[in-house]
């Protein structure tokens, strides 16, 4: 679309010169779609099994447990835990990807992802360490 830079009428874009007045049509910018901020779920997947290894860390504390006898941060993590840890981030992108464009929905997701997670490590965990 040609805008007249004169009278601002517009007209197809064959049109080179304004036939009402004759100056130059100026070509008109196409119009911008509507920008969608693109909010990456990696971050808050990422960010999910941190949480899950404190939230264990806090009940093993509450049950008693010390620091040193924690299983998830007694030490360096083993292969095994460090997967799980992997397994865990990759499950959580996938719940949070189809919100990551909805603040209050990503939240929501975020932390089910964090509660869930949380939960199945600390009924999983001491059943695994038998």
């Amino acid at each position: 679309m040609n805008t007249c830079s004169y009278c601002g009428a517009k007209y197809p874009d064959e049109v080179v010169v304004c036939p009402i007045d004759h100056t130059r049509m100026v070509e008109e910018p196409a119009s911008p779609d509507k920008k969608q901020s693109s909010v990456s779920a990696i971050p808050y997947a990422l960010f999910v099994p941190v949480l899950v290894v404190m939230a264990h860390d806090a009940e093993s504390s509450l049950a008693g447990w010390s620091f040193r006898n924690n299983a998830l941060i007694a030490g360096p993590f083993p292969p095994e835990i460090l997967t799980i840890m992997g397994i865990i981030a990759l499950v959580s992108y996938f719940a949070i990807r189809p919100f990551a464009n909805r603040a209050a929905s990503r939240w929501a997701a975020f932390l089910s992802c964090v509660v869930f997670f949380s939960v199945l490590a600390i009924c999983l965990l001491p059943k695994l360490a038998e």
